[in-house]
Parts: structure tokens; C-alpha cells; sequence
């Protein structure tokens, strides 16, 4: 069966005729209305214009649906049939209806399907059957083309060379994308445009008969939505002899070496302007692009030209660079004792050219004020250099006979770490503290009397004086910064003020003797109303009784007699006071 070709604008137009023969039941009654079954044929005439470059889709199926009620939702099918098309050119299907009524109205629905069983055309129309007088007109159905490969957004076409060899069979591939870029099987079609002289199947496999100059023929793909891609293509002469010079190359680490080659034909004709690949056996020894040789590393390496169905191959040797200059990083060396640096060598051939592979030789000419790791004779390009004692001495790096001399200046060890004891304190307005300071170097050993400077980041609430003396100044937060040799550390200061003070009694006891004796505690509060803990105030005593003894924001009064006696606590301008007799406390006061 000749294939099925996509038609232009999406579409294909097919003539669809249900034609049915009034066939009168003479023995039955009467009327207009009363037919017999009978049998109508459904005749596919493709009038598909082919086009070149258009994918080949064979159809192998039918598949035909007939509704009574095409407006019905949803339809209800009286047919549904698959109908293998046979071979022959006028794909005709024949189809046995039954007709019960005339002019009857009938929903069509045709599928063809390729040989997957995918649907690839489909129509969808409305249809009157007639079962009496003469056939009317053909409509006409419009057949859209229903492929899955619909929703394949992006095609890529793919041909390695950009000239083929006369006589070669050269297979293309195409790649067909979905919106979500994953690829999926599509039908596809070929031509080539702009020469006579390359031609393309159905199968997407290029021969050329004659030379073509490249770029001036291109290859299209084509789907049957119209999506497209194409390529530029060129034939050639193909080169079965090909010589390259020189057979045995020397070139140097850094270095390049042109290679030249001539290619020839069946015939032994010189074939020019044709221009090889290039490949190199191990890149880590030498590369080679467009015939132009670079050394990597010594040793021997292969380079192979190709050309169409001929070889070629040379051997190069990259040998070692000599050296005649050597940088040493960093240029001057200045650490603390205890610390460490790298070392790094790099030298130079007379041409600039790194010169890799090279054993230096590193000598420290005091080590008691320096050491170097590893010592004398290292094949590594960079070396350790450790402080030992403060000083200065020198590193001699030595290559191939070239030496440098590298200044090394070992300073005091620096501090680490510096510690505030204690981190955070709080003090009332116009009190002092002296907090003691720890110092460490980076080994973290113990730096007794190194000088520190001292800093208040808030000098109007919280001062420090050069011997770190902190002395509050009025209420709120400070910080007060304690530095050595760039390491620092932050002691907190919190400033409060007491704004009321109670005296409350705690315990009631008596002692040996029988006399009374009462226990009373300070109770102090800061600007906000918070609770200041274990106050040192003064306490003094009034009257027949006296004070046992008073330790900070407590006391103890032993009372005489019955007469009441005045207890006072005083902070700075700050005094409370409360009455003192036998049957406890009678009030209190704060000023």
C-alpha cells in the first residue's frame, strides 16, 4: 500500500459518502417512512499532494465511529470498528449500516493510525444518510493530522562532519525535544537543498556522487507539524594516502612543534586544501590542535592525523627544560617564634616557561633562629619555615645551580588570647574595681606582665584608667576593652544607683544569758526597682540596746531593757533605719 503523506496547512481532505438503496418491503403496509436494512459503503479517496522532505507515515488502520445522536454528551457509540486498509491505492472501507428512518443523522469519527497503533489523522464531522432517491453531493471531511509527535517543541539535527566522502553511507540523527526538554520518538522527513549531488533517504542516511564545496548544501529534518532543524553539508574526494612531517618531532616543555601533512587519492592525485584531525596519544605528554604541537611534560607521545579513509601517524619527543631562573614566594620572610610559613620555589627557563620536575635544595643558615621542613635536598616545590627564637638569619634555595637567598626575621611571640577576670561586673555609682587580666601567646603558655591598654567603649557611664581601675559614673551598660599585640577581650559593666533601702528583721533568738537577741537583714533597691543582693552598708545602734555584730546587709542587736533603741544601715548618702525593742520591730525609714 502506497504511505500516507502529510498534506499542506495540517490537514487532509477525504470524500465521505454513506450511500444506502431504498429497499420497499411490498408485502408490509404502506408509507413513506418504511424501509428495509440495507448497506452503504464508506469510500476513502485521498486526495494528499506529496511533498519532498516530508516523513513517510504508513497507514495501516481505520478506525471508524458512528453516533445516532452526535450531540449527545456523552456519545453513544453504534459503531466502532478497526479496519485494516488493504493494498490497494483507493483504500476503500466497506461498512454495513442498518437505516431505520430517512435522512437519518449519523457523528463520524475517523481515526488513521500508522503502524504502532498510534493515531496519526483524525476527523470528526456530521453525516445524513439517505436510503431513498438519489445519492446527494460528496461532502468533503477534513482529516487533521493527530501524531503524538504534536507536542515535540525542539528538533536537533546531528551530523558530525561538515563534508562527507563520495561513496560513503553517512547516517544522520535526529533528536526530538518535549517542552520539558526529555526527548521522545517522532516521524521524520529529509531533503536536501542546494545541490543535485547529495542525496538523502527516508531513513535519514546522506551519499554524495560528486564534490560539493562545503556550506554550500544543507540538510533539512522536517516533522509532519512542520517543525524543522537543518545542517550545512559539503562532499569531498575522499583521501586514502596521507603523509605527515616530520615523522620523528622534538620540542621542548612549553615548547610547539608545526606538523604539515599531504593527502592524496584513489589515483594518487594530490588532494589540497584538506585539512586533518589531529589527535595526540597522551595529552599529559603533549597536546596537538590544527597540526601545531605543545609539550607538556617530557617523554614520547604519538600524533595521528586523519582524513577521510586515511592515517597517518609521527612520533614526538617533548624533552626537559633547563633552567635559568628560580622565584621564591614570598621574597622575605618575617613570623613569630613558635609560628610557622610556606616556602615556595618555582623555576624558569630562559623563554619563561615553567620548568616542573626539579629538586631544590633549601639550607637555613642559623637554626637556632629558624627552621626549614623538609631540610637539604626536596623534590617539592614548596617548604615549611618555622620560627624558633627571635633573630634574623637567611634561606638559601638552590636549582639547577641557581641559588636565592631569602631574609628571615623571627619576631617575640605574640599574644593569643586575652581573658578578663572577671567578664562582667556590676557596680553602684561611684565604685571602683581592678579586674585582672590573663595573657596568652598562641601556644597558649602563660605571658605574665605583658602590657595591656585599656579602653571604655562608654567613658560616661563606666572610666578606666591606664592600670585598669573601673570606676562607675552614672547608671546604665558599659564596656571596657583590655588589648595585647592585637588580641583583645571585653569585660561587661553594669552601673546602678540605690534608690530605696528597708530594714527588715529576719530571725528573733535568745542567747545564754536569757537576753533578746534580733537578727536584721539590708533590703536595697537599684533605679528599676531591682533587688541589689548582700549590700555592704554601715550599721549603728542608738539607745539601751548594741549591736553584736554586722556582716555586710545583715546584724545582730541583743536588746536591753524595754526601752525602744534606733538601728540605722548607711550606703554612701543613703540611710534606713527601724526601731529596735523587745517585742520586735516598730517601723522603719529610708533617707
Amino acid at each position: 500500500m502506497p504511505p500516507l503523506r502529510r498534506a499542506r496547512s495540517l490537514a487532509v481532505v477525504l470524500s465521505i459518502s454513506l450511500a444506502g438503496i431504498s429497499c420497499r418491503d411490498l408485502t408490509g403496509s404502506t408509507g413513506q417512512g418504511r424501509m428495509a436494512p440495507t448497506a452503504a459503503a464508506l469510500a476513502i479517496s485521498s486526495v494528499l499532494p506529496t511533498e519532498e522532505g516530508e516523513p513517510v507515515i504508513p497507514v495501516r488502520l481505520a478506525r471508524v465511529r458512528l453516533f445516532r445522536l452526535p450531540t449527545e454528551r456523552p456519545e453513544r457509540a453504534i459503531l466502532d470498528t478497526v479496519l485494516p486498509f488493504d493494498d490497494a491505492s483507493s483504500r476503500t472501507l466497506s461498512l454495513d449500516l442498518t437505516l431505520t428512518m430517512v435522512s437519518e443523522r449519523f457523528g463520524i469519527e475517523l481515526s488513521l493510525l500508522d503502524d504502532r497503533a498510534q493515531v496519526i489523522y483524525l476527523a470528526r464531522d456530521t453525516v445524513i444518510a439517505y436510503t431513498a432517491g438519489a445519492a446527494p453531493h460528496v461532502k468533503p471531511i477534513v482529516l487533521r493530522y493527530a501524531g503524538p509527535d504534536t507536542a515535540v517543541t525542539r528538533l536537533a539535527l546531528v551530523l558530525n562532519e561538515t563534508s562527507i566522502s563520495i561513496g560513503d553511507a553517512v547516517p544522520l540523527r535526529v533528536d526530538a525535544f518535549l517542552s520539558s526538554g526529555a526527548k521522545t520518538n517522532a516521524w521524520v522527513g529529509f531533503a536536501v537543498h542546494g545541490s543535485t549531488a547529495i542525496t538523502v533517504d527516508q531513513t535519514g542516511v546522506l551519499r554524495a556522487r560528486a564534490p560539493v564545496p562545503k556550506g554550500s548544501a544543507w540538510i533539512v529534518a522536517r516533522l509532519a507539524t512542520g517543525l524543522a532543524d537543518s545542517v550545512t553539508i559539503g562532499a569531498v574526494v575522499p583521501a586514502v594516502n596521507l603523509n605527515v612531517s616530520p615523522l620523528d618531532g622534538v620540542t621542548t616543555v612549553g615548547g610547539r612543534l608545526r606538523l604539515t601533512s599531504t593527502a592524496f587519492d584513489s589515483t594518487g592525485a594530490l588532494l589540497a586544501d584538506r585539512e586533518p584531525s589531529w589527535t595526540s596519544s597522551d595529552p599529559s605528554i603533549a597536546t596537538v590542535s590544527d597540526g601545531v604541537v605543545t609539550g607538556k611534560s617530557p617523554g614520547m607521545v604519538q600524533i595521528t592525523a586523519r582524513s577521510e579513509r586515511a592515517t597517518a601517524r609521527t612520533v614526538v619527543t617533548v624533552t626537559p627544560l633547563s633552567v635559568s631562573r628560580i622565584v621564591v614566594s614570598p621574597e622575605a620572610i618575617s613570623i613569630v617564634a613558635g609560628s610557622t610559613v610556606p616556602v615556595s620555589v618555582r623555576p624558569f627557563s630562559e623563554n619563561g616557561f615553567a620548568v616542573p620536575g626539579r629538586t631544590a635544595r633549601w639550607v637555613v643558615r642559623n637554626t637556632g633562629v629558624a627552621t626549614v621542613t623538609p631540610e637539604r635536598d626536596s623534590a617539592e616545590s614548596a617548604v615549611v619555615v618555622r620560627g624558633i627564637a627571635p633573630g634574623t638569619t637567611s634561606l638559601v634555595v638552590t636549582v639547577d645551580g641557581f641559588e636565592v637567598s631569602v631574609l628571615v626575621v623571627v619576631k617575640p611571640k605574640v599574644a593569643g588570647r586575652v581573658t578578663i577576670v572577671p567578664s562582667a561586673v556590676t557596680l553602684l555609682v561611684g565604685e571602683s574595681v581592678s579586674p585582672a587580666v590573663a595573657v596568652r601567646d598562641l601556644d597558649g603558655v602563660f605571658q605574665p606582665g605583658r602590657a595591656v591598654t585599656w579602653k571604655s567603649l562608654a567613658s560616661a557611664i563606666a572610666t578606666v584608667d591606664a592600670a585598669g581601675m573601673v570606676t562607675a559614673r552614672s547608671t546604665g551598660f558599659a564596656e571596657v576593652v583590655a588589648t595585647v599585640d592585637g588580641a583583645s577581650d571585653t569585660m561587661s559593666v553594669t552601673v546602678r544607683r540605690i534608690s530605696r533601702m528597708s530594714i527588715v528583721q529576719t530571725t528573733t533568738a535568745i542567747n545564754a544569758r536569757g537576753e533578746l537577741v534580733l537578727t536584721y537583714a539590708l533590703r536595697a533597691l537599684d533605679q528599676n526597682l531591682a533587688v541589689i543582693d548582700e549590700q555592704e552598708a554601715d550599721w549603728t545602734i542608738k539607745g539601751s540596746s548594741e549591736l553584736m555584730d554586722s556582716a555586710g546587709s545583715t546584724t545582730r542587736v541583743t536588746v536591753h531593757g524595754t526601752l525602744p533603741s534606733v538601728l540605722t544601715a548607711t550606703v554612701g548618702d543613703i540611710q534606713a533605719t527601724i526601731a529596735v525593742e523587745a517585742p520586735g520591730v516598730l517601723s522603719t525609714q529610708t533617707h
